[in-house]
């Protein structure tokens, strides 16, 4: 009898593990997701001025490659071995994968449940800003500052104001990095507002804001651009598996991406605790970390039974922050990046030739590893 094995979220740590652990012999996987679509959202921030590129970075699930049954829904209720769906479906299982990822304004949609709406909203966004006379981003990690860069690259009329709480951009990156990126965003006109804050009304990004900034500083900008305020969605976990959770609602994990206390739950990607940036290419390793790990533990109880699976279980493979050195590449438009490997700073041509201007190359690398028919 086949190991059933649930994935909940279909982002690029999910599919991963779905289609992966699709193609082994004893495995009966499910995949639930609350959309029908794929999203590579490290697109999106180009989206904002370029919205052709979300035809590419957005795809329908059916036409991935096999990777189980698939469920559009929402789980509501999990413990470890049966989850509850909305609509009431009871999902049993051998093993679950959670890989819920986070949620923030920009990046991912809390309402487009089709890829069509999800390609409306993105359309939409990118029509206002287009004729916008000024644009509002709040935050600079990231998200924040590849935004920025967007807007200041394709729309160079167009005003841009960046408020960021800490002293300096990008904090993830080295201090150098951080300085040329904020030398950039200036050299382009751009006003940064850096050791202050904003306040703003939940659900107003997107439109037109003005407001005061805790230092007293007034601004006002015809399309506000939210990039703060990633929220981890965990809360799945939180009223059946509150033990699973850190104080910041993070899925505690060890080393083996297993749930602490819970082995016959993994959880990968954005949701967990693992520290190291959440970047794509890293949820996609997990993916297949995760996979290999419920592959063999599914062979082994087949096998053997439960003492052969115990000792299986002794044996899967461990996951490394960050691979074991930290790399990250930000975009300021297409024509110019920085980021880090490890302590060494990148800036100029090298990040802007590997991402900035080959933003597309890396949309296709995806869909190539997870399409049927990229």
């Amino acid at each position: 009898m086949p190991v059933k094995v649930l994935v909940v979220g279909g982002g690029f740590a999910g599919a991963q593990v779905a289609i992966d652990l699709a193609k082994c012999q004893h495995v009966d996987v499910t995949l639930v997701t609350r959309t029908d679509y794929f999203e590579a959202s490290f697109a999106n921030a180009r989206s904002v001025v370029d919205p052709s590129i979300a035809d590419q970075a957005l795809w329908l699930y059916e036409a991935m490659k096999p990777h189980g049954t698939f469920i559009q829904g929402e789980v509501t209720q999990l413990s470890d071995s049966t989850a509850v769906l909305a609509d009431g479906t009871q999902v049993a299982f051998d093993y679950a994968a959670i890989a819920t990822g986070s949620s923030y304004a920009v990046g991912k949609s809390s309402t487009a449940l089709t890829l069509q709406q999800r390609l409306q909203e993105l359309q939409g966004l990118a029509a206002r800003v287009k004729a916008a006379r000024s644009v509002l981003v709040v935050g600079g990690g990231p998200l924040g500052v590849e935004l920025a860069g967007e807007v200041l690259t394709d729309l160079p009329g167009v005003e841009v104001t960046l408020v960021h709480g800490g002293q300096r951009l990008l904090p993830s990156l080295t201090p150098k990095a951080s300085a040329a990126a904020e030398a950039w965003l200036r050299s382009k006109g751009c006003k940064l507002l850096l050791g202050d804050k904003l306040q703003v009304p939940p659900g107003s990004s997107g439109g037109p804001f003005s407001g005061t900034t805790s230092a007293g500083v007034a601004v006002a900008a015809d399309v506000l651009l939210m990039a703060t305020g990633i929220t981890t969605n965990s809360g799945l976990l939180a009223q059946t598996l509150p033990d699973a959770l850190d104080p910041q609602g993070r899925v505690k994990v060890d080393a083996t991406l297993r749930v602490v206390g819970h082995p016959r739950l993994f959880a990968l990607g954005d949701v967990t605790d693992v520290p190291e940036e959440k970047l794509a290419f890293l949820a996609s390793q997990q993916g297949q970390l995760v996979a290999a790990s419920i592959a063999a533990l599914a062979a082994a109880h087949v096998a053997g039974g439960q003492a052969a699976t115990d000792a299986a279980g002794k044996r899967l493979g461990r996951w490394r922050p960050s691979k074991g050195i930290a790399v990250m590449i930000v975009t300021l438009g297409r024509a110019y990046a920085v980021g880090r490997i490890g302590c060494l700073t990148l800036r100029g041509w090298l990040p802007t030739a590997i991402k900035a201007r080959n933003l597309e190359g890396f949309v296709s690398k995806y869909r190539r590893q997870l399409m049927a028919q990229p």
